[in-house]
């Protein structure tokens, strides 16, 4: 028997495994209704296979497994508006369910040994350490930005605290009423609202998130699960960009900017910004250590970490090239209203950094448990 790690390419897949408690007298709808989403459902990109099994002690318990080619692909399908829309009848039937999600980390085939392909791992490799980064924002009434910032400033607990979920790093920032929180958990993406959810449930948690959720324009219960549910996916932006040059050595200064991007060009805006790291990070030798664009649409952030303060560099912070026409590339995405700076000049980016550069209101570092 052969003994692998990861499928094919070195993408870990990923298995879902939802567990329901179908309603009484709702078995047949169920079932009719799992024939129409299943179909649908095998034409998702990424979509393997999925199982409906029933309970042999409680009849009323089902179990659907699904198998994704990857966590992204599959997230990318659950957070689609095209996801609620399809598995509305199944959910009509269900008066209790509960989600969990793997990573396939070792699988068992009847192969021999000379039949694995020369790139497949065997039983004794190691999957290498995977750290995921991602962000939520909100918005609070107008003006009460500062009052949400000292709750949160007053009760956040000090750096290097242990932590007994796969957090790392949570940082909070804030643009007027916007508030923007970075997270990084150790694991992939499948983590993260796992992570979240449990840190969400800790009493301190909860008290500060009370506390500030009559402030908030939408209203959110992060003590029900499909309220948090539903508001972590409204309000979340990936990372879909990182580059970093090796493991973070001595000291570094973070810096999240926020980008007032015109509107539609969000998607431009994150190119721009992935080449700028691509070709100033990758290298190793420079001052800017690690760049992330966040983004959602056109909410777009940018992290980094700088060997230097960011006013000594405020180029590499920005994302701003040494090309004459970079400055100028950069504003075109911009809301002139909102970034009326000169990029192609040292003191146009050191204007930028004083308006758009996210001071944090709170920076939480963890100690593993």
């Amino acid at each position: 028997m052969t003994g692998t790690t990861k499928a094919e390419g070195g993408t870990a897949r990923l298995r879902v495994l939802l567990l329901c408690e179908v309603g009484e007298g709702r078995q047949q709808q169920f079932l009719d209704a799992y024939e129409r989403v299943r179909h649908a459902v095998a034409e998702v990109p990424g979509h393997v296979v999925d199982q409906l099994c029933r309970s042999t002690d409680e009849p009323g318990q089902w179990l659907i497994t699904s198998e994704w080619e990857s966590a992204e692909l599959f997230h990318a399908w659950v957070d689609s508006a095209e996801h609620l829309e399809t598995v509305a009848p199944l959910r009509e039937c269900v008066v209790g369910r509960r989600s969990l999600r793997y990573t396939v980390e070792r699988e068992t085939t009847g192969r021999p040994p000379s039949q694995r392909s020369a790139a497949e791992p065997g039983p004794e490799a190691e999957p290498a350490a995977v750290v995921t980064r991602h962000a939520i924002t909100y918005a609070v009434r107008p003006g009460s930005g500062p009052d949400v910032a000292k709750v949160f400033g007053a009760r956040v607990p000090p750096a290097g605290a242990v932590s007994r979920t796969r957090l790392r790093r949570a940082s909070l920032y804030r643009h007027g009423d916007r508030f923007f929180r970075t997270v990084e958990i150790t694991g992939g993406p499948e983590h993260i609202g796992p992570t979240l959810a449990a840190i969400v449930r800790r009493p301190h948690v909860r008290a500060i998130e009370e506390e500030v959720r009559h402030h908030m324009v939408a209203d959110v219960d992060l003590g029900d699960e499909e309220s948090a549910r539903s508001f972590f996916r409204r309000a979340a932006l990936r990372a879909v960009r990182h580059h970093a040059a090796g493991e973070p050595h001595g000291t570094l200064h973070r810096h999240v900017l926020f980008y007032p991007v015109l509107p539609g060009r969000g998607p431009e805006l994150v190119e721009l910004l992935g080449r700028h790291g691509a070709s100033t990070v990758d290298g190793g030798a420079g001052a800017l250590r690690t760049a992330t664009v966040y983004a959602a649409e056109d909410m777009v952030l940018r992290s980094v970490d700088l060997a230097v303060p960011a006013v000594d560099a405020p180029g590499l912070a920005v994302g701003v090239g040494a090309r004459p026409d970079d400055g100028a590339e950069l504003a075109a995405l911009l809301d002139p209203a909102l970034c009326p700076y000169d990029l192609s000049a040292r003191d146009g980016l050191r204007a930028y950094l004083d308006a758009f550069d996210m001071p944090a209101v709170t920076d939480f570092v963890a100690t593993p448990a």
